[in-house]
Formats: structure tokens, C-alpha cells, sequence
């Protein structure tokens, strides 16, 4: 595909292709269209010659496998992936956004630093969702900011899971390639040993670096001498360069970037909880954060949090809840009908999804405030009277009316911001 633009208007699978959104070293993306399913979707096209390689399409229809099982929030769910006459191509949610190389980029263009509880938030949702992958056995391999996005809605999604294993595939036997990318790969990786998932835990702590002080731990021209730095130098404190951040957050930075991977978070779940603990710790403009550990809902047919229990989403549908402003994610069931607002020692009533832990009263939430309801094909939601409205695209919801949602939906309940993910 020399002239991807001569592709505009053709079909891939159901997906015709509407906008090219650019290139990597193994695919070019573009933006295509399902009039079916009436959804946009990205669809990354491998480059034909990797379908001459040996053991490759046994190992992209496994990854691919993989992939699509992988349902979480902050992972880019895969629809689909097949291979045509021509070359192998997955078909991907399409998250409008920004990345978060572009997002640094902007910040680094301004010389200001990024505010504290932004990097905080953003880290924690990458660290969320590599958790949910570790816990099922799938190491990233790639993890930097191109492999971020920032949705618009505030949503963040990490991308490219599987390929990096696709592209140490295609090397294999090969002493001389290294995979991944120089100014974020872990030493093990760089001297071409086996990684886990603690090189991921090594290359979220280098993005952590570069988000607190705008500047990458190694800055060279030559992609084998920053290579090279990752093996035989410490990567400095972040207070080096920004002494007011705070000791307990540097802290996390160094430790996630040790040298020997024994000396890192023992896992990437504990330095989620060092952060959860940080992050409580951290005022923001917005809502006040609160741990997985911290906000529960008050009924148990809400079922558990996302990333947390180790468990592969398998059911065919599923329905969630992202809290933009903190990271916190509730799995909804289908077939139920759940009560939103806050409870009150006086009410005799107590809401299915208690939002008190959001200190809900501040943020305008009404003690029942809304109602949602999850079926199959049909989850909306209605507001219940509420003194604050619920609010959509700018406009107030009238009240007691069932209002139908779609995926990426951005709601506000007050000023409590949260979206709708619906996978089915």
C-alpha cells in the first residue's frame, strides 16, 4: 500500500475505508465505516509481506484471538481480524482523540508542565488496564505514548496490545532486532532477553518520568545509545528537574524504573495501589479521587470492578460505567434496572449505585437521582427528578423520560462526569 489514499472508498471486510490516520512500523490505519452497524471502527492494515512469513498467520489469528477477549475500558476493543487476498488487517474501536505523545508534545511546545493530578489520572488508567491484561497472561511489549489515547470524553485507552509479540515473531532466530521502542524499553529488553510483565511495569514508569518533567530520562538522536542508557544508567529522580513534585510520587517513578526487575513493584497491581494512595493524597479542580478499594456500590447485583480479580471478561455483552474525572469502572448486568444517587441515613431507600464516595452531595447529585436501565439492545437511562438534571451533549434530560445510549456516550449527573461503554 505505497498510496494509502488510493484505498479511500474501498471495502475491507463490511468496513469501508472513509480517512487515512497514518502509519507504523508494521500497519497503516485508517478510519472506516460499518452502514450496517452505523459505527465507525479504526482498521489497521499489516503490510502484505509478513503473510510470507513463517509461523506469522498462525500466530496473528492467535493474537487476535487473544485480543478480542481482552474487554476493559482502558484497552481498545478489537471487533475483528482477518486476513484477505492481499494482507491481514484488525478491526478496532475508533477512540476520537488525541494521543498522549501528541499531548506531551503540546505541553513540551508551551515549556509548562502537565498539572500533577492529569498524570497521576492518565498513569493510573494505563496502569489499569495493564493490570487487567497481565492478570491474563498477556505482556504489552510496546507500552509509550503513541500507544495511548485520549478520547475527547477523557477516557484513556491503551493500543497495539499484541503486535509487539507479533513483531518478535516475525524476528525470531534474529540476534540484531530488538522490539520495541528505544526511549521506553526496559534493560532486559534492550539486551534481548525474556521480558514480563514487569518490562511494561519499567516503560509506564519511564512515561511517568517524562510526564512530571517533561523531558525523557535519556535524549539522544541515536536510538542505540538511548538503548544503551537504559542498560547501564540510573534513570534520575524526577525532582531533579521539578523539585516541588512530591517525594512519595517520585518515589513510584524510580522504583517502576529500577534496573533489575526484582527491584520493581512486585506487580503491576501494587504500583496501582501506591498510586491509588498518592492520588487521595492530591487535590484536583474536578472530583475527589477515591481507590478501587475505597468506592463501592451498595448493592451486589451491581457486580465488582473492572481491572481488580484477574478474571477475562467472557460474557457476550457487557455494559459499564467509566467515572472520567478518577478511573473507577462498574460492570452493569443486562437485564436490570439500576438506581443512581446517594444515600441518606433518613432515606428509606438506598440507591443500587451509591455515588456518596464521590462526596456526591458537592457535585450536585440528588439522594435518586437517575435510573438506568441495561438490556439487550436497549440500555437508557431516566432522570428521576432530579434537582440537578442529567445531562447529555449540552442539554438537560427531561425528567422521567427514558433516554437511549450508545457507546462513548458522555454523561453529566450534576457535575459528575462519567460515560457509557457498551460492548455488544
Amino acid at each position: 500500500m505505497n498510496n494509502p489514499e488510493q484505498y479511500i472508498g474501498t471495502n475491507i471486510g463490511q468496513y469501508q475505508l472513509v480517512e487515512y490516520l497514518g502509519a507504523g512500523g508494521m500497519a497503516q490505519v485508517f478510519k472506516g465505516y460499518h452502514a450496517d452497524l452505523q459505527r465507525y471502527a479504526a482498521i489497521k492494515i499489516l503490510h502484505p509481506q509478513f503473510l510470507n512469513e513463517e509461523d506469522f498467520v498462525t500466530q496473528f489469528k492467535n493474537e487476535a484471538k487473544n485480543l478480542a477477549l481482552l474487554r476493559h475500558p482502558n484497552i481498545v476493543q478489537v471487533y475483528d481480524a482477518s486476513i484477505s487476498s492481499k494482507f491481514p488487517y484488525i478491526v478496532m474501536e475508533y477512540v476520537a482523540g488525541k494521543s498522549l505523545q501528541d499531548f506531551l508534545h503540546d505541553y513540551q511546545e508551551r515549556q509548562i508542565h502537565i498539572p500533577l493530578s492529569y498524570s497521576l489520572r492518565i498513569i493510573y488508567s494505563i496502569a489499569l488496564a495493564l493490570g487487567f491484561a497481565h492478570q491474563n497472561q498477556i505482556t504489552h511489549r510496546d507500552v509509550k505514548p503513541g500507544n495511548v489515547l485520549l478520547e475527547d470524553s477523557g477516557r484513556v485507552v491503551l493500543t497495539d496490545f499484541g503486535l509487539a509479540q507479533l513483531d518478535s515473531t516475525l524476528h525470531k532466530g534474529d540476534k540484531n532486532t530488538v522490539i520495541g521502542t528505544p526511549a521506553y524499553l526496559a534493560p532486559e529488553q534492550a539486551l534481548g532477553k525474556e521480558v514480563d510483565a514487569r518490562a511494561d511495569q519499567y516503560s509506564l514508569g519511564v512515561i511517568f518520568f517524562e510526564m512530571l518533567t517533561g523531558r525523557k530520562p535519556y535524549d539522544s538522536d541515536d536510538p542505540v545509545m538511548v538503548a544503551l542508557s537504559h542498560v547501564t544508567h540510573e534513570i534520575p529522580s524526577p525532582k531533579e528537574y521539578v523539585p516541588e513534585i512530591p517525594d512519595e510520587v517520585a518515589e513510584i517513578a524510580l522504583r517502576a524504573t529500577r534496573k533489575d526487575p526484582n527491584e520493581r513493584f512486585a506487580s503491576i497491581e501494587e504500583f496501582t495501589n501506591q498510586l491509588s494512595k498518592v492520588r487521595l493524597k492530591t487535590k484536583t479542580t474536578k472530583l475527589p479521587t477515591a481507590s478501587l478499594e475505597d468506592l463501592r456500590v451498595s448493592s451486589n447485583r451491581s457486580a465488582t470492578w473492572a481491572a481488580p480479580e484477574g478474571r477475562m471478561a467472557k460474557m457476550d455483552n457487557l455494559v459499564c460505567l467509566h467515572f472520567i474525572d478518577t478511573g473507577q469502572v462498574i460492570d452493569l448486568e443486562l437485564n436490570h434496572e439500576y438506581l443512581i444517587g446517594r444515600k441518606h441515613k433518613s432515606q428509606p431507600i438506598i440507591p443500587d449505585i451509591d455515588l456518596s464516595p464521590f462526596n456526591a452531595y458537592e457535585w450536585g447529585i440528588s439522594r435518586l437521582h437517575a435510573s438506568m436501565t441495561v438490556r439487550m439492545n436497549d440500555v437508557s437511562i431516566t432522570d428521576i427528578g432530579s434537582a440537578n438534571g442529567t445531562w447529555h451533549a449540552g442539554k438537560r434530560l427531561p425528567a422521567n423520560q427514558a433516554y437511549p445510549l450508545h457507546h462513548g456516550d458522555v454523561l453529566h449527573l450534576g457535575k459528575l462526569k462519567m460515560q457509557v461503554l457498551i460492548y455488544m
